[in-house]
């Protein structure tokens, strides 16, 4: 059944931390891609049944990187101090029955990115709206027990992000796309002996031509890594982790069909991370990201908090 008193004490923590934060994100990919989002434990899969993902970002940038990674030199001098706090709701839903030899099966759906932009710069500008656009996408996993205190897990998936978000073209920084995006992946986990676990996530991202641009971003490549420590007998609930991510746009943006040169975006970024599951059920994961190896976009930090409840 529904779980009404969890659905909202998780939206009044989630608002809570809303208001509390001040973060940033801004790239000519999408604004909503994942870089350290998902932690490398998501497949291992749960119980069958509806779960709500809340996803907070908090990031900080004041340093703008060009295409050999130095920082960006504007017009007048003009040195962006940028923040932002987004907040996606995401719905999973584990189908209670297996297909074939045993796989499972489901989806998730995340129905907007909320977005609001804090950008101190003469230069650049932000869209004041706050609606970002909708993803989609179907999955299907499997574990496999390789050995005594081995297991496998994998899923496959591929996203679609539908435009339907707020974008105006005279602004730098918008919630929402004027382009969809089509993103396959797939994500891995190794449960290994001594409580650790190493999870890797592995997407490739292609956006179709802009509508009011018309540029058309490149074929990205990124990645989201992790090895987490059961903190058993001390803390069975708790897990301690190293996290990261990177991401190579393979080719360059074209704009009308041309190549824009230098244009590929490079990012890495690295940091610790906790995961709690509380008796009740609900997990907690917080993880923090130091960027580095930046190149045509902000190098900053990020705080990500993520709570999973299950809801029916």
């Amino acid at each position: 059944m529904f779980n009404v008193n969890k659905f909202f004490c998780t939206t009044f923590i989630v608002l809570i931390f809303i208001l509390l934060s001040q973060s940033s994100f801004a790239y000519n990919q999408r604004l909503d891609l994942n870089l350290g989002s998902t932690s490398g434990l998501d497949s291992i899969l749960p119980p069958p049944g509806l779960y709500l993902s809340n996803y907070i970002a908090n990031y900080s940038a004041n340093d703008f990187k060009n295409e050999k990674g130095n920082n960006l030199k504007l017009p007048g001098g003009d040195d962006p101090d940028l923040n932002a706090v987004i907040y996606a709701p995401q719905i999973i839903y584990v189908h209670n029955n297996k297909i074939l030899d045993n796989y499972s099966v489901g989806f998730q759906f995340m129905p907007t990115v909320l977005q609001s932009y804090n950008l101190d710069s003469d230069v650049l500008s932000a869209n004041s709206a706050t609606l970002g656009d909708m993803n989609f996408g179907p999955w299907i996993g499997r574990t496999e027990k390789l050995g005594k205190n081995f297991r496998l897990n994998w899923l496959v998936e591929f996203d679609t992000y539908i435009p339907t978000g707020d974008h105006d073209k005279d602004d730098d920084l918008n919630p929402g796309n004027d382009f969809w995006t089509f993103e396959p992946w797939v994500s891995l986990s190794l449960q290994m002996p001594y409580g650790f676990t190493l999870g890797t996530r592995q997407m490739v991202t292609y956006n179709t031509e802009g509508s009011d641009s018309d540029i058309q971003s490149g074929i990205a490549y990124h990645t989201n890594y992790s090895l987490w420590k059961s903190l058993k007998p001390i803390a069975p609930s708790l897990q301690i982790g190293i996290v990261g991510y990177y991401l190579d746009q393979l080719e360059e943006d074209e704009l009308d069909g041309e190549d824009l040169d230098n244009s590929e975006e490079k990012a890495s970024a690295i940091g610790p991370a906790l995961s709690w599951r509380a008796p009740s059920g609900t997990t907690v994961r917080l993880k923090a990201y130091f960027e580095d190896n930046v190149e045509n976009r902000p190098e900053g930090q990020k705080i990500l908090l993520r709570i999973i409840q299950k809801l029916w």
